[in-house]
């Protein structure tokens, strides 16, 4: 009985995968990117996009100043005893009576930077990433 066993075992093949599926696989594989990028579909303006529109001519130096404050990042914050910091260009709620949630939504944070920058005149008002940038004399 045992050795009748060991042989059915051991006699059982071992399948490849049917030829079927491999032709199938491209088309499953185009169906699931297109499912993809529907869900995934990005917005119609991006960040920097939308920075290069507020900004205008000064877009180049606006970019480099977001990108060292969050690296474009909406939902970046900094909170210390000195600062609460949200956003792109991580506006302080302790130096500025902004929104404090809408400052995660790309557009708002970036007008109120524009808004920031034009009270100011300059990067002053993020003068780590400015002075570390050359933004700043």
């Amino acid at each position: 009985m045992f050795p009748l066993l060991a042989a059915a075992v051991f006699a059982v093949p071992v399948f490849s995968p049917p030829i079927f599926l491999e032709a199938a696989l491209p088309h499953y594989t185009d169906e699931l990117i297109a499912r993809t990028e529907y869900i995934y579909e990005r917005p119609a303006t991006s960040t920097e996009d939308l920075i290069k529109e507020v900004f205008g001519p000064l877009a180049p130096q606006a970019l480099k100043i977001a990108k060292c404050e969050s690296r474009l990042v909406p939902t970046t914050t900094a909170k210390t005893p000195l600062e609460d910091s949200r956003g792109i260009f991580q506006v302080n709620l302790k130096a500025h009576r902004a929104d404090p949630e809408k400052l995660y939504e790309p557009e708002y944070n970036i007008r109120y930077a524009k808004t920031i920058y034009d009270k100011a005149g300059s990067w002053l008002p993020w003068y780590t990433c400015a002075k570390n940038l050359g933004l700043l004399r």
